[in-house]
């Protein structure tokens, strides 16, 4: 019964990391205009004073 138990919470386990795995952005537009924001914002850090 046990064995039983641990291979359903395994299985759902897994379908849990494997769905948040497929869930890419569905619009590739708002996409790049998220990353062109952020880069637009972003500052390098240099390690100069």
């Amino acid at each position: 019964m046990k064995k039983a138990l641990l291979l359903v919470a395994a299985a759902g386990t897994l379908v849990l990391a494997l769905t948040a795995c497929q869930g890419g952005p569905t619009d590739p537009q708002a996409y790049k205009r998220s990353h062109d924001r952020y880069m637009d914002s972003y500052e390098p850090k240099t390690g100069g004073p």
